[in-house]
């Protein structure tokens, strides 16, 4: 059967034809459910339209209840005259359009459509007509208006019931009594609220009140101990002041008064006990020889207590003591990590045509019932590309030797930038890391390590040091499930570096900017760019802002407060350039150009084809190394089928492990003090634990199927 066009809106009062008195009641089941919630179920209900209403109840059975007179019954209720009625014959069903929602009523008889629909029309012009001439009809309901299907208790169905029996209609002076009592409950209920904000205000003030006259009385403790030391001057002085050796000093008076309950439940809230010290104190009679040292000690304790009883500023919540650390320990020269090696200069395999994504297969992943095909994927895990980051990790070892804070600023911005020009020439997605997954990497003058510390959301950890600087990070990009056409991914979290300079150490954050990601379902077409401005904050004073632009075009300038100390320009896919106020132009890194020969091997650099090399038994790498992960490696070895059954059955096995929480090995989650945010840190016990060929840790299998 053809899907017939849907029906204009029933009319409004006034129509050309209006019904003549009271319009027959229509009764019957029927189906509401809210329009545009695919998932949600409809609801059942016995309905009865009625006098311009729709009540509604769970079954006839309640409905027979409420006739009788049973007032716990509770029912929907909705105004049909202020509501919008659009028929939809082809369908059987009305559709009723509130102000923010629209519900769907379905006669559960489709033959009684017809009748629903004249009585629904009848009804609404009779509901109107009744409101306009000042009314028989009640007032609607809130629900009429925004779309809601709240119960309503049926004794707000009085009215209709005595018009049923055959009562006369309210009167304007009945109905404005009734106005007044319901006014009178309201003041009533809101004068009841004011009472009890009064009551909460007065114990608020008792207990300032009483503070107040605590700390008072400390202050006066105080100041008759201090004229006590006054009265030792002549012992000090070698004078003996007169006395008959059980005088007791004006300050001791005090403590009888101090040791009372009430005060003890002023006090009560102290924190570490110190104010029942300070009584203990006061009541020991001082001994010659050690009095005015003795009440000093007093002075200085109930002057804490009194600074505590004080009001203080509101503070940030900072963690416990025991995670508050400075960053990772920073050494001016850092040891040679060991003698460079010949790596590889290219992959097993080259790159596979990718396959691309149709609604069909974007549907099967959107409900979880397929995975992203194995040919979107490139052979590296993303800890491995967090390293990757480190590629120009020279940058940093020069900024640590520069004497001007400037030029080691430009060379930080240098060395931020650096790491997006890696993402040049790449189309597939790095594998998201397994729980527990690590990943470490050694060159002569700077070595890496990384975790994957939390699954859900994935987050991974990564830490370097070289000569003279330590970087860390905590890559928690947000993005998004869903695949579609364009993906916009942010990093909240910033990048931390800090140097060893002449000066002292320095520290520096920055904040990545926003990547885009054009194409998604479609490699072969991806392209990635970069938006937005990067903040390079300092402890030395200084801030770089760097602006990615359009054409993957770079404009920034160094600020030293308000004044622009220099400007940096280029692109992040070509280089960085310093420009002095003088006009000076000094090139601060370039990127050299990609290899033609690289291009069919996923478009990786020279110095990231070297990443996933296979470890050999002298790297002695844990055995929870990306390098073992074996869906990874059957990419690189261009075995598709097989990487895409190893790859389903590393994530199922990760499934079967999600009830065990996991504890990170080699890195703690911190109070970062310098952007007040919990970032992760090492716990610089990776390194000391290979040297150790990592005896005696006990690994999860996260690999089983290796």
């Amino acid at each position: 059967m053809p899907r017939l066009s849907r029906e204009p809106p029933l009319p409004d009062y006034p129509a050309e034809r209006c019904p003549e008195g009271i319009p027959p009641p229509v009764t019957g089941m029927i189906l509401l459910k809210e329009r545009n919630k695919r998932w949600k179920r409809s609801r059942r209900f016995y309905a009865e339209l009625n006098r311009g209403y729709l009540k509604a109840w769970k079954n006839k059975k309640q409905k027979k209840e409420k006739d009788a007179g049973a007032n716990s019954i509770w029912s929907t209720k909705i105004d049909i005259g202020s509501v919008v009625v659009v028929p939809e014959a082809s369908y059987h069903r009305f559709h009723l359009q509130f102000s923010n929602v629209t519900q769907i009523l379905t006669p559960l008889d489709g033959s009684t459509f017809t009748v629903w629909r004249d009585g629904i029309k009848n009804h609404r012009l009779y509901r109107q007509e009744g409101r306009k001439d000042g009314g028989s009809v009640s007032p609607p309901q809130q629900e009429a208006s925004s779309g809601g299907l709240s119960d309503v208790p049926d004794e707000t169905d009085k009215e209709n019931r005595d018009k049923e029996a055959g009562s006369s209609p309210i009167s304007g002076n009945q109905k404005i009594h009734e106005g007044l009592e319901a006014t009178a409950r309201v003041m009533d209920e809101a004068k009841e609220m004011f009472t009890m904000s009064l009551d909460v205000a007065s114990t608020l003030v008792r207990t300032a009140e009483k503070l107040t006259s605590v700390q008072k009385e400390m202050k006066q403790t105080v100041q008759e101990l201090r004229l006590t030391i006054s009265q030792f001057k002549p012992t000090i002085k070698g004078k003996q002041p007169p006395s008959d050796g059980n005088e007791v000093p004006p300050g001791m008076l005090r403590t009888a008064r101090l040791k009372s309950p009430e005060d003890d439940d002023a006090f009560e809230d102290a924190r570490d006990g110190r104010s029942q010290v300070a009584v203990a104190s006061l009541q020991t009679p001082p001994t010659a020889g050690t009095e005015k040292e003795q009440i000093m000690e007093r002075i200085r304790l109930i002057d804490e207590v009194i600074r505590e009883a004080e009001p203080s500023p509101v503070q940030p919540q900072l963690p416990a003591k025991d995670q508050l650390i400075e960053s990772p320990p920073l050494q001016k020269k850092v040891p040679i990590f060991g003698v460079a090696r010949q790596r590889r200069s290219y992959l097993p395999a080259k790159m596979m045509p990718a396959e691309n994504l149709g609604m069909g297969a974007i549907a099967k992943m959107a409900f979880g019932r397929a995975g992203l095909p194995i040919s979107h994927f490139e052979p590296l895990s993303m800890i491995q590309v967090v390293c990757e980051e480190l590629r120009f990790a020279s940058l940093l070892s020069r900024a640590a030797q520069m004497s001007d804070p400037v030029d080691r600023m430009a060379m930080i911005a240098a060395f931020t930038v650096s790491g997006y020009s890696n993402t040049l020439g790449r189309s597939r997605k790095p594998f998201n890391p397994i729980l527990g997954e690590t990943f470490d990497y050694t060159e002569p003058e700077w070595r890496f390590h990384g975790e994957q510390v939390s699954h859900h959301p994935p987050i991974t950890a990564g830490f370097a040091e070289g000569n003279g600087w330590v970087w860390w990070q905590t890559m928690d990009a947000n993005a998004p499930a869903k695949i579609t056409a364009v993906i916009e991914v942010n990093q909240p979290s910033p990048v931390r570096v800090k140097l060893a300079t002449n000066e002292g150490e320095e520290n520096y954050s920055a904040v990545k900017v926003k990547t885009i990601i054009e194409n998604a379902t479609n490699p072969d077409k991806r392209q990635v760019s970069y938006l937005g401005k990067l903040r390079i904050t300092s402890t030395n004073g200084l801030t770089c802002e760097l602006h990615f632009l359009k054409g993957r075009e770079l404009r920034g300038d160094i600020f030293r407060g308000n004044v622009v100390c220099c400007q940096l320009s280029g692109h992040w896919d070509q280089g960085l350039t310093k420009i002095e106020t003088t006009g000076q132009q000094t090139q601060l890194f370039q990127v050299p150009q990609q290899s033609d020969e690289l291009i069919p091997y996923y478009g990786f650099n020279p110095f990231t084809v070297t990443l996933n090399e296979p470890a050999t038994s002298s790297d002695n790498v844990p055995s929870t190394d990306s390098r073992y992960r074996p869906d990874q490696r059957a990419l690189e070895d261009g075995q598709a089928q097989q990487a895409s059954q190893l790859k389903k059955q590393l994530e199922e096995a990760q499934r079967a492990r999600s009830k065990t929480t996991y504890t990170p090995f080699w890195f703690e989650k911190r109070y970062d003090a310098m952007t007040q945010k919990q970032l992760y840190s090492p716990n610089m016990k990776y390194w000391p634990e290979k040297e150790r060929q990592f005896a005696g840790t006990n690994f999860i299998d996260i690999f089983p199927c290796k």
